[in-house]
């Protein structure tokens, strides 16, 4: 198996309503516990980029503020679909997130599926999706993992990330850390 951290395995695709893009990763635990992790706010705040307004276990409108980036307004989202400990789809601002989770012999394998509109935002994307889901290994693991998401993500590789996702993917590289 490739090295969780890689980027060679991010994809990006293009489908009817924009572009996907699509990152896993393997995690040697149980599904319930990165289920837990997806959908329990005082989880997600340990190693998402939002705080959302309410645990993600059910359908309906949820309130997504961004962590560590105090001026950025809260985003609108929503919550589609709900299959516990498998399935989460959502909206966040308007981009769609589905969070798929499988057992492995290992563990679980978690893939992010993350729809934008525009190929250009996939390196912003991509390298801030790769931090957060290191972040989420290192709580998994039971580490007291820091912020690496929003103001602080710099300090943690975001910009050579964002180049090499945009390297990977052949794109250019606008804009700052979601």
């Amino acid at each position: 198996m490739e090295d969780p951290e890689s980027i060679e395995s991010a994809r990006l695709r293009k489908d009817r309503d924009g572009w996907v893009l699509v990152i896993e990763r393997y995690f040697p635990v149980p599904v319930a516990r990165i289920w837990a992790a997806l959908t329990q706010r005082k989880q997600i705040t340990r190693w998402g980029p939002y705080d959302p307004a309410r645990d993600l276990v059910t359908t309906g409108p949820v309130r997504l503020a961004h962590i560590a980036m105090p001026d950025a307004p809260e985003r609108n989202g929503e919550v589609f679909e709900v299959e516990p400990p498998r399935l989460l789809v959502m909206r966040w601002g308007d981009d769609m997130l589905r969070w798929e989770i499988e057992e492995t012999n290992a563990g679980s394998r978690l893939v992010l599926r993350h729809q934008l509109r525009n190929r250009a935002d996939a390196p912003r994307y991509g390298a801030g999706w790769h931090l957060c889901l290191s972040g989420l290994g290192g709580l998994l693991a039971g580490r007291d993992m820091p912020s690496m998401v929003g103001q602080n993500a710099e300090s943690h590789g975001y910009d050579a990330l964002r180049v090499r996702y945009g390297e990977h993917f052949g794109t250019e590289l606008p804009g700052e850390a979601p």
